[in-house]
């Protein structure tokens, strides 16, 4: 037992470690350490454990009795562990908190440390050892749930640091001069840091830079910053602090921005808490607007942004927004309108705006949703269309076969109501082509599937399905993944003339009916290589013939038992598949 090098206890739900942990010396992998209660599972039997390494997290540290066991652990001289976890379980009492601040000062973890988190801690201030300039290779810092700080450690002297969340500290009111720490016009505060998240912090009014504009220099590499659950902010850092921000995200009323030169988004719930946006905005997520599309388009405007600007817009969980307007977004690349119950057009009203920007479009859980413009939708760039739960009887766009020359993905999933594909069939150019849940979907596209398809995917859609020698997928050449699922009524698959030559992978899921492989169907699949057959409980045996020779890879999963036992070594089917270098039985 003494020997034992790997000790994985994650997920396992004890309370307490095992006794005498501290005589497995040579151990090297330890996932979690629980401090246990009075003198059981001391922190102290870390102590002797010098070999450890990868990721430790040490659980229950208000169990902790005092400094001394901390020190007994010997965290510091742990040079192999790359990344730890210190956690607190709340409520602490308050008269304990000098105590916790000493236990955390004698938990100070080795220099090599790349990655550290630690959450609960019930002290008033963090140790000095937190921001030390000496954690030379520590690039990742996440402080959650504070109760009782009052302020925030030097974190800015953290050379290294990449990635850095706050979270949950309620009795922060101003972030200042104190997480900058010592930072000069050589030495700048968070010289690499790349992404810092602000968030659930209930008192946060203020992000000041470390100095008024002095010669002390924050966030050089900064390009993501995101505000979002800070209801009392009202300013964050000036221009001068962020030369490479991209990307900024906030969810509350904020008197200013930084103008960045290229991505922000921002989320809000309704017009009260916007306020002014910068003139540069390129993407604008709207979650849970209560207003109506104009009301939106106002506001926006008296907020000096202009939607001819944005590229990307997201409308998620808008109620009232019953449409979206056409001429107005001119540069408009990517629109997701999603689970907005009202729901009804796009791209509706008197505009003559071109859509020749919009590369991708998705309508997501708008069940009403039913109208594209009248005379189709022109958006000659567009690549990717997806259409998802909607109860429209003539859902696709008209001449779409015309009108969009460059699409190349569309997915159709729980149109519950769509019953034939457009006059004029589907673009030629689509190598993506998904179908699902579209029960009453009756034919394959006028002039069938494109002749450019590379992937294609079916499920309960079993009406398209009883039509499949009509899909001419014989002719695609270029068609090489075919996934069918949950197909009821098939007994045998697949027929003589059905698939082409290109296919290379093929996988069936859930035919229940399914009683034999037509060996004709399959023996001219000269380029398959991936043959998956999943919860087809029906199917006894394989093919009357050996399964073809290209074949690389062959998977059964949840099948009939005779069918597995049938494809074991010495089964009746293994001299069919006995030539497949990889077969998986599951």
């Amino acid at each position: 037992m003494t020997n034992l090098r790997h000790l994985d206890i994650r997920d396992t739900h004890i309370s307490e470690m095992p006794l005498q942990l501290c005589q497995l010396t040579k151990l090297v992998v330890l996932t979690d350490f629980y401090v246990g209660k009075r003198n059981s599972s001391s922190i102290a039997e870390l102590g002797p454990l010098d070999h450890l390494q990868g990721e430790l997290c040490v659980w229950n540290l208000e169990n902790i009795v005092g400094p001394s066991d901390a020190i007994e652990a010997n965290l510091k001289g742990k040079r192999l562990i790359d990344k730890l976890e210190l956690r607190w379980n709340p409520p602490i009492e308050h008269d304990s908190l000098c105590e916790h601040n000493n236990v955390l000062e004698h938990l100070r973890p080795s220099t090599n440390l790349k990655d550290l988190g630690i959450f609960f801690f019930p002290g008033v201030r963090f140790p000095n050892w937190l921001g030390d300039h000496c954690f030379s290779n520590l690039s990742t810092l996440s402080l959650t749930r504070g109760r009782y700080c009052t302020e925030l450690p030097p974190l800015g002297q953290l050379q290294s640091l990449k990635e850095l969340s706050i979270s949950g500290f309620d009795r922060i009111v101003a972030v200042g001069p104190e997480l900058y720490g010592n930072c000069s016009s050589s030495k700048k505060a968070f010289a690499s840091l790349q992404k810092l998240k602000i968030s659930k912090m209930t008192q946060l009014q203020l992000l000041m830079p470390p100095t008024d504009g002095g010669k002390c220099q924050a966030f050089p590499l900064l390009r993501e910053l995101h505000m979002e659950d800070c209801p009392k902010l009202k300013r964050i850092l000036p221009d001068y602090c962020l030369p490479s921000l991209t990307v900024l995200e906030t969810t509350g009323r904020v008197d200013s921005f930084p103008r960045a030169p290229s991505i922000y988004v921002f989320r809000f719930a309704d017009s009260s808490r916007l306020e002014k946006l910068p003139t540069g905005l390129y993407k604008l997520e709207v979650k849970g607007f209560s207003y109506t599309m104009d009301t939106l388009l106002k506001a926006l405007e008296g907020l000096g942004c202009s939607d001819s600007t944005l590229q990307s817009v997201v409308v998620d969980g808008c109620n009232e927004i019953q449409c979206f307007p056409s001429g107005r977004f001119e540069n408009l690349s990517h629109l997701v309108v999603r689970d907005c119950l009202h729901f009804e057009e796009c791209f509706c009203g008197d505009g003559e705006g071109s859509l020749a920007s919009l590369h991708s479009l998705r309508i997501l859980q708008c069940h009403i949703f039913f109208a594209f413009p009248e005379g189709g939708l022109a958006a000659p760039n567009l690549r990717v269309l997806e259409l998802h739960d909607t109860t429209a009887l003539e859902l696709l766009p008209k001449h779409m076969h015309s009108l969009l020359p460059s699409l190349v993905e569309l997915r159709l999933l729980s149109c519950t109501k769509l019953k034939s594909f457009p006059e004029g069939g589907l673009p030629s150019t689509i190598e993506k082509l998904e179908i699902l849940w579209c029960h009453e979907l009756e034919s394959s596209p006028e002039g069938g599937f494109p002749s450019n398809l590379k992937e294609l995917t079916i499920s309960n859609c079993d009406k398209l399905v009883a039509d499949r020698n009509c899909w001419g997928l014989r002719t695609l050449p270029s068609l090489s993944s075919l996934y069918l699922s949950n197909c009821e009524g098939v007994e045998s698959f697949p027929e003589e003339t059905l698939l082409p030559s290109s296919l290379a992978s093929l996988c069936l899921s859930f035919f229940p009916q399914l009683k034999s492989l037509d060996y004709k169907g399959l023996q001219h699949l000269s380029s398959l290589q991936e043959l998956k057959l999943s919860s087809c409980w029906g199917l006894h045996s394989l093919s009357e013939e050996v399964l073809p020779s290209s074949i690389k890879y062959l998977q059964l999963f949840n099948c009939y038992l005779r069918l597995t036992e049938r494809c074991q070594k010495n089964g009746a089917d293994w001299h069919k598949i006995s030539h497949i270098p990889k077969i998986e039985i599951l």
